[in-house]
């Protein structure tokens, strides 16, 4: 895909903003090329469909614009349930040249600290986790999605340990994104 120059207007509830995005246009050179990376899973409106993009990590990257659902539950589930109900032509599921795809670039950490349910209680006192910490940095660009994830526990005894067409696709409103093995019902 290509990083485009000029900003994507996303809009969400407090207004609009410029950030930065990437995809493709029928203007770039190379658009075949990512046009054959992305299969349209369902189609509804320009405001309500869902779209994989291929990788060669077995991993299924999903994304798809849709009406706010009652819960982040419900939305997966309604994206699962698209997904594997479409009923789409095959000729459907291609982007095609005149049809454009813009995503925003997405950067983003989490961190989370586990301090319960560490231990067993019968586990001996100088061997106990007194806590554990997880960091995982997601990237979504122009290149492909990037997922790294980290994490620390720490024992009684202070060690450390690590463990490492006519249709448009435009991202310009809140959108879901979910990352999952292919093998695997649930995401990550």
């Amino acid at each position: 895909f290509e990083a485009f120059k000029l900003p994507l207007t996303f809009q969400d509830g407090t207004g609009n903003h410029d950030v930065r995005a990437f995809g493709v246009t029928s203007h770039w050179d190379d658009w075949r090329n990512a046009l054959s990376q992305l299969r349209v899973t369902d189609y509804r409106s320009p405001d309500d469909f869902v779209v994989q993009i291929g990788n060669l990590s077995g991993d299924d990257l999903i994304l798809a614009k849709l009406p706010k659902p009652a819960t982040l539950d419900a939305g997966m589930n309604d994206v699962e349930t698209r997904i594997r109900e479409s009923s789409l032509p095959l000729d459907a599921q291609s982007v095609v040249s005149n049809e454009q795809v813009v995503i925003p670039l997405l950067e983003m950490s989490l961190l989370s600290k586990f301090t319960d349910q560490l231990n067993h209680p019968d586990q001996p006192v100088d061997s106990r986790i007194r806590s554990a910490a997880q960091v995982v940095q997601f990237r979504l660009d122009e290149q492909g999605a990037l997922l790294i994830s980290e994490t620390e526990f720490v024992g009684e005894n202070g060690h450390y340990e690590y463990a490492v067409g006519t249709r448009t696709f435009i991202f310009d409103k809140p959108f879901l994104i979910m990352l999952r093995e292919s093998s695997s019902k649930n995401p990550y």
